[in-house]
């Protein structure tokens, strides 16, 4: 094979480990909300998009960035 192909197989092979590393470490962002709901307070540790998008519409008491 010709340099310029590998070249090409290495450049893709390096895009699709990029790809795949930042997909699976998305624990990296976390912050502690605190809301109060029907008199209630919770206190949890939100990192990543699923628990972030689950409590978006309650207007948390407040945020902690550790």
């Amino acid at each position: 094979m010709k340099k310029s192909v590998w070249l090409g197989l290495l450049f893709v092979a390096v895009v699709v480990g990029f790809v795949v590393y930042s997909t699976l470490n998305t624990g990296r962002i976390r912050c502690k909300v605190c809301i109060t709901y029907r008199g209630q307070q919770a206190c949890r540790t939100a990192a990543g998009v699923t628990d972030s998008n689950q409590c978006n519409n309650t207007p948390p008491d407040s945020v902690r960035w550790p």
